[in-house]
């Protein structure tokens, strides 16, 4: 009989620890669930913000380049500051090579006006010379 009461208060005892563990399961369960959407809601807040700066770094280095070009200056004139920070860390490296091979591209462009305008400013003098000369 002593061993009937103490295998029934053994198994009340095995029942109420198991109710337990599932509570406990439940609750961690719960608790994991609401940790991995925090997870999940950061990692999009920090894409997000990652993207915005990417764009904003891109967006300042298009607004240098095109003051430089309405300019008619070489981006070399404009502040290296500004467009260095354009360059901003963890670029591609092909993004990196095309936004080097676009500089130099300004670069020529500026170089071609300015000896564009010259030569522009040469022939008119002639002309002005050729015209005071027939008359």
């Amino acid at each position: 009989e002593e061993a009937a009461e103490s295998a029934a208060e053994h198994r009340e005892a095995a029942e109420s620890a198991g109710v337990l563990v599932r509570d406990l399961k439940k609750e961690h369960n719960r608790k994991m669930q609401d940790v991995l959407r925090r997870v999940q809601v950061l990692e999009s807040k920090r894409q997000e913000l990652g993207s915005n700066r990417k764009q904003g770094e891109q967006l300042e280095f298009a607004q240098t380049l095109s003051t430089c070009e309405a300019q008619a200056l070489p981006p070399g004139a404009c502040s290296k500051d500004e467009v260095q920070e354009s360059k901003e860390i963890s670029e591609p490296t092909e993004l990196q090579k095309l936004k080097d091979l676009n500089l130099q591209l300004v670069e020529r462009l500026a170089q071609e006006r300015t000896a564009h305008a010259k030569v522009q400013e040469s022939f008119e003098a002639m002309s002005n010379d050729n015209g005071t000369l027939v008359t």
